[in-house]
């Protein structure tokens, strides 16, 4: 996840809110009226007005304030894609240009809410009030250094993405080694650096150096790879990939249950790897003929 919201910096060009929200919240809108019936089947078959109401008013006023973990999003896994259409419209895309006060202080900003967020996870990292209160707030403020840091690396391209093989090399080994070090951290709690959900990062600090050096690492790697035509259009797939997959995985369980086939140990890597290939499979008929549904 940090290294989508450094792309997504590095990529980062101003458009115009309304192109913005099309890009975005039309294809997700498709997805959503595909997935609520799905979510909220339980109150739509025999119908419940009043649970539905409750359970649709407690996700909505629990991006204020989670009271009792009731969080829970109108479609799985959207919260990432939100948080970036605020960073993208507070960068430069409600004014539609990108001399915004966030690019002209990026560095500044970047330092401060580093430090800042080292020093909670640190101390303040399990307590009630931060797990819970404001998702959004919280994912916002703690995916920011990385928005910028995208930018950072962007103004700087010539030397950062020009590396030698040892320094790439180097880069590589400190993301193995702080992500290994992050994962014994986090080993008694939470082994994943979860922005939304749980923690803001145990410590910070080293989740913002693992994913600088995986970035630079695999930038200077890939670099020598050329284009294909595949990696294209998953890349620009994402927004499907992401609408689809819920349900797709449920039908696959739903239908190695019902026959009766058991993988043990290899189930999930079995399930990932055939929902992958439908998808895959899917994605060019969709990129010709229902290029909306893929988003920007």
């Amino acid at each position: 996840m940090p290294l989508f919201f450094i792309i997504s910096g590095y990529l980062y060009k101003s458009h115009k809110a309304t192109k913005l929200l099309k890009a975005f919240f039309l294809p997700m809108l498709c997805y959503f009226i595909l997935c609520f019936g799905y979510k909220y089947r339980e109150f739509l078959f025999p119908f419940d007005y009043l649970a539905l109401i409750k359970e649709l008013s407690g996700t909505a006023t629990s991006l204020i304030y989670n009271y009792k973990e009731q969080y829970t999003e109108p479609m799985t896994g959207t919260w990432f894609l939100m948080t970036l259409v605020f960073l993208r419209l507070v960068a430069g895309d409600f004014s539609a240009t990108e001399n915004s006060f966030l690019w002209r202080n990026k560095i500044s900003i970047s330092i401060l809410l580093v430090v800042l967020l080292s020093f909670i996870s640190m101390f303040w990292a399990n307590t009630y009030a931060l797990v819970n209160a404001a998702p959004f707030v919280k994912a916002i403020t703690c995916c920011l250094p990385f928005f910028l840091l995208g930018k950072i690396i962007k103004e700087h391209e010539n030397k950062l993405l020009n590396l030698s093989m040892s320094s790439t090399a180097l880069c590589l080994f400190i993301y193995v080694a702080t992500a290994l070090i992050n994962t014994f951290i986090c080993r008694a709690s939470n082994s994943f650096i979860d922005f939304n959900y749980s923690r803001i990062g145990n410590p910070y600090l080293f989740t913002y150096i693992a994913a600088a050096a995986a970035f630079l690492g695999f930038a200077n790697l890939f670099r020598h790879f050329k284009e294909k035509r595949l990696v294209t259009i998953l890349s620009q797939g994402t927004l499907f990939i992401l609408g689809i997959h819920s349900m797709l995985l449920f039908f696959l369980n739903k239908f190695a249950s019902h026959v009766g086939i058991s993988f043990g140990n290899f189930s999930a890597l079995i399930v990932t790897i055939t929902c992958t290939s439908v998808l895959v499979f899917l994605l060019f008929p969709v990129h010709k003929k229902l290029k909306f549904l893929l988003g920007k």
